[in-house]
C-alpha cells in the first residue's frame, strides 16, 4: 500500500474509533452509571470524585447529571487511541 492511502485509512479508522467510543459511552455506560436521573434532583445523593469528574449537576441541567467537558475529552481521546492502535495492528505491521 502507498503511504498516503495508509494514512487516510488510519484517519478513517481513528474517526470510527471515536464515534464508537461516544456511542458506547452514551448508549451503554451512561445508562449504567446514571440509572435514574431524577433521583439527583429530589434527594441529596452523595457523589464521589470520579462521578463529579465525568458528570455535571447544576441548575442549568435541571439538577440532572449531564456529561462534563472532561467526559467528552476523555471519550474522544480514548476512541482516538483505540482507533490508532487498531490501525497500527491492522495496517502498519
Amino acid at each position: 500500500m502507498k503511504q498516503v492511502s495508509k494514512t487516510i485509512i488510519t484517519a478513517v479508522i481513528s474517526f470510527i474509533g471515536v464515534i464508537l467510543m461516544f456511542a458506547i459511552n452514551f448508549e451503554i455506560i451512561d445508562k449504567i452509571v446514571v440509572t435514574n436521573a431524577c433521583k439527583y434532583d429530589t434527594s441529596n445523593t452523595p457523589n464521589g470524585f470520579i462521578f463529579d469528574l465525568f458528570y455535571e449537576i447544576s441548575s442549568n441541567t435541571g439538577y440532572h447529571p449531564e456529561p462534563s467537558y472532561f467526559n467528552f475529552g476523555f471519550t474522544a481521546i480514548l476512541g482516538l487511541i483505540l482507533g490508532l492502535l487498531f490501525s497500527y495492528k491492522l495496517i502498519w505491521k
